[in-house]
């Protein structure tokens, strides 16, 4: 059965603090990543999006799309009042 799924992420100033390693903002990319190669390996007719959660108000950064989890991590359209998702 094929899912649609949507990845909030926060790409506000704060997941830029690198007061860890490897920092959140990397961590978050990996799970995006992660999480996407999984979902489509089980089944490659599900999609998956990412939405922003930073700026005024949530907004949609890749629609959801069969593409491989690299071209999603790599979106660079950015959020209001936030960074891209490609670099921080």
């Amino acid at each position: 059965m094929s899912e649609c799924i949507i990845i909030g992420v926060d790409n506000s100033e704060y997941a830029l603090n690198e007061d860890y390693s490897p920092s959140r903002w990397e961590s978050q990319r990996d799970v995006i990543s992660l999480l996407a190669s999984v979902k489509t390996d089980s089944n490659p007719e599900t999609t998956v999006g990412i939405m922003s959660l930073a700026g005024k108000s949530p907004s949609i950064i890749v629609t959801p799309t069969q593409a491989s989890p690299s071209h999603l991590t790599s979106a660079r359209r950015k959020a209001p009042g936030a960074r891209s998702l490609s670099r921080p």
